[in-house]
């Protein structure tokens, strides 16, 4: 019988107008908690983007046991985590994000490893997987669910995760630790990419370890090419102006060390190209307004890419992860000689 009086767990999910997934995630982990028996609670943090989610909440609350809130704040995944984090009642935090169900023994994974760890700073990131029918049906979501397989063998020999692989998409810790290292997100990340990352170097920073942990969540995006081509060069954007310059030091240090780390010498190419744009953005100013003009060449072969990847989709023997690759590393470099993006909420 489980005890009302204290909660075991709670689940944060920052919320942005995604009402078509709230009854997925809550049945998902109330059909878990019918085995283990748990003080559950469920904590959506909006930012009063929807009005459907009380009325859908309170129907799900005459069926279910779960705990379910939902609380407001401002429209910033960071500030929204942040918030969720010190609202909630349970000394184990779960967090996913508004598009990610909960498969198979997800709180059981996660609530093992918080139990039966011997540290208090340490922090842990799940495995993520994207629906079949999107895999089975589409040579883009197979190169997007490859890129977290990749990591697989990794996830299942429980090893610990470089910081640029961290995801807060599917992670779980100890508020105590987080509170009282004072770890939280940083909010300056404002549009796609690096908040994740930025999370992981700060908590490596203050001592915490990031450690796997084989939970999984389904990844429910449904997002274009054009789309995803949009979200990397606001990737890179942000780690040209914002992450590279926020810890440049840090970095630079990682990149003169002789220790060698296959993690972090993977990720030493875009290192060291936000080192060399940082370097002679002031120096050479009339260079680099001149390498303007490599953005504007590059876009023929960015659409040339594109159309194809959209035309061969639904192809499987014309699939090929190197080209999607490809176009990954032409948008980061033409980001490089841009001008800085507007920052903005796009998705």
């Amino acid at each position: 019988m489980k005890d009302n009086s204290i909660t075991n767990v709670s689940v944060i999910i920052p919320f942005y107008n995604r009402d078509e997934f709230i009854i997925e995630i809550i049945n998902a982990i109330d059909r878990e908690n019918q085995h283990l028996l748990l003080n559950i609670e469920i904590i959506f943090v909006d930012s009063n983007s929807s009005n459907n989610i009380y009325s859908i909440i309170k129907y799900i609350k005459n069926i279910s046991d779960l705990n379910i809130r939902v609380i407001n704040t401002l429209n910033s995944a960071g500030e929204k985590r942040n918030f969720g984090i010190k609202s909630a009642q349970s000394e184990y935090i779960i967090c996913i994000d508004d598009d990610c169900i909960p498969a198979t023994d997800f709180i059981k994974n996660h609530l093992l490893k918080l139990q039966n760890s011997n540290s208090e700073k340490v922090i842990y990131s799940g495995l993520v997987k994207f629906p079949s029918r999107l895999r089975d049906n589409s040579n883009y979501y197979r190169f997007r669910d490859y890129r977290h397989r990749v990591y697989d063998s990794m996830y299942s020999l429980n090893n610990e995760i470089d910081f640029h692989k961290f995801i807060t998409m599917n992670m779980s810790f100890k508020k105590s630790a987080i509170i009282k290292n004072n770890l939280f997100f940083d909010t300056d990340y404002k549009t796609y990419g690096l908040e994740d990352t930025q999370f992981g170097l700060d908590a490596i920073k203050k001592g915490f370890s990031l450690q796997t942990c084989i939970a999984p969540i389904i990844h429910r995006e449904s997002t274009s090419i054009d789309l995803f081509i949009l979200k990397t060069r606001h990737f890179a954007q942000n780690y040209f102006f914002t992450f590279y310059k926020k810890n440049e030091n840090y970095l630079s240090e990682r990149i003169k060390s002789d220790i060698k780390s296959r993690d972090f010498d993977n990720h030493a190419p875009i290192i060291k190209l936000a080192k060399w744009r940082n370097d002679n953005s002031s120096k050479y100013r009339l260079a680099m307004k001149i390498l303007r003009i490599i953005p504007i060449s590059l876009k023929p072969i960015i659409y040339i890419l594109k159309t194809y990847l959209n035309i061969s989709d639904k192809t499987r023997i014309l699939y090929s992860y190197k080209i999607y690759r490809f176009l990954m590393i032409i948008i980061v470099i033409s980001t490089l000689f841009d001008r800085k993006l507007k920052t903005k909420n796009f998705i």
